[in-house]
């Protein structure tokens, strides 16, 4: 089955590891179980990105 939640630990290379998933009211898995990611670790990778962005939009004006 197809899985776009990549915080998930049953996600793998956008497909549900398991073999019968649940799905809610809402169209959500109630199997997933989301990956802890340390703030410090993610606050490093979302600073990184924002970075990235930043200096690609200025090379567009060069």
């Amino acid at each position: 089955m197809r899985c776009e939640n990549k915080f998930c630990v049953y996600c793998d290379k956008n497909k549900c590891s398991l073999e019968q998933v649940c799905i809610n009211n809402l169209g959500l898995c109630s199997s997933c179980i989301p990956v802890d990611i340390d703030t410090m670790f993610l606050d490093k990778l979302k600073k990184e990105a924002l970075e990235k962005s930043e200096t690609a939009w200025l090379n567009l004006w060069k």
